[in-house]
């Protein structure tokens, strides 16, 4: 059962509400580009963008964030082609998910496409701060 909140406005959420395999289905990603490491070095990525946003299931207002994902491509290994990141990562816009639930939602996509295990991929999402909260959340 999952924990219930009310706002002001006396509306229901559940927090926490979806699963990576939800996400997958909203924001489905098996099918983006990858490029592959063709050399003997193992490479260590780290992408960044300030124009990072998505939309607050708790307000219903956008939410405005610099994300920073690292990982590294081994031998044969695979990344994730940038331009398709960028696409993949504007559809948050319309999914009503929490900063939370983003920030590792983009540590299990990498997870999946690239196969790296999860305590290889470091997340960190620095969402700008509303009513004079602001929130970084690292995964």
């Amino acid at each position: 059962m999952a924990l219930e909140v009310k706002n002001n406005e006396e509306k229901k959420y559940d927090v926490f509400r979806f699963s990576m395999e939800d996400l997958e289905e909203q924001n489905p990603f098996n099918d983006l580009p990858v490029i592959k490491n063709e050399t003997a070095g193992t490479f260590h990525t780290t992408m960044t963008t300030s124009e990072f946003s998505s939309y607050c299931p708790w307000t219903g207002h956008p939410d405005y964030a610099t994300l920073t994902i690292s990982y590294p491509i081994p031998p044969l290994g695979v990344a994730v082609e940038q331009k398709a990141l960028r696409d993949w990562l504007n559809k948050f816009r319309t999914i009503d998910l929490y900063q939370e639930e983003i920030t590792f939602g983009v540590k299990w996509m990498i997870h999946k496409v690239c196969g790296l295990p999860l305590q290889e991929i470091y997340v960190e999402v620095d969402w700008k701060g509303r009513g004079g909260i602001s929130n970084l959340v690292k995964v």
